[in-house]
């Protein structure tokens, strides 16, 4: 049976159609953006990605939010929003400080000047020598750092949890004052400033970064 050129026509556009949609499905490495789209800042960055591999992250620069592969040394400004889309962990060094941070997967979290706000998710933070005092912004809370290991949760509650590996911090209350912690202690911090921080001695916490043993992970981003 011989099909006429009308039908083939038609059928030939049905399939590009199809494949036109598929190709532009949200996920889809075709709709993915490049760095080179995000929006021109002056200044330095605060932070750069130090992956070896280019994960899927969503970065939102003035206002406009992009997907995109992320390639090795991508910048981060003051005022970015990350947001880890990708199953693996983000690996990010400090360029003001010694620091280097490992993002978890579903981890959201803004740039500061010498500041970070974390605004779900999990990191674990390594500061090795610090300028000054550099904060980590929690919903119910602020830490300052001047020099230590810990791992920082904010969970979907907004309450926070912070487990001290090295060094001492403070707590920063809304009437400024600072409640120190120490090495070995975890602090359960409430979603609204102002509530009882409750710190207690850490339990063991072994697995919750156990992908990223030494050498894969802070020697990497050193």
């Amino acid at each position: 049976m011989t099909r006429s050129p009308v039908i083939l026509c038609l059928l030939s556009l049905v399939a590009c159609l199809l494949l036109s949609a598929c190709g532009s499905h949200p996920g889809s490495p075709g709709s993915l953006a490049q760095a080179k789209d995000l929006p021109a800042v002056e200044g330095n960055a605060e932070c750069r990605l130090v992956n070896d591999s280019s994960p899927v992250i969503r970065v939102t620069r003035r206002d406009r939010t992009l997907d995109l592969a992320a390639p090795r040394e991508l910048p981060f400004f003051a005022n970015d929003r990350l947001e880890n889309t990708s199953p693996e962990i983000i690996r990010l060094a400090c360029l003001s400080d010694e620091a280097t941070f490992a993002v978890k997967p579903r981890s959201r979290l803004d740039f500061q000047v010498k500041s970070l706000v974390l605004q779900e998710g999990q990191v674990r933070m390594e500061f090795t020598k610090v300028k000054g005092v550099f904060r980590i912004r929690l919903p119910g809370a602020v830490l300052a750092i001047r020099g230590t290991s810990l791992e920082v949760t904010v969970n979907p509650d907004k309450t926070s949890n912070v487990a001290l590996l090295e060094g001492t911090i403070g707590i920063i209350g809304p009437d400024g004052q600072e409640k120190p912690m120490e090495a070995g202690q975890q602090a359960a911090i409430p979603a609204t400033p102002g509530g009882n921080v409750q710190i207690s001695p850490l339990g063991d916490i072994k697995g919750s970064f156990d992908d990223l043993s030494e050498d894969k992970a802070i020697k990497t981003i050193r």
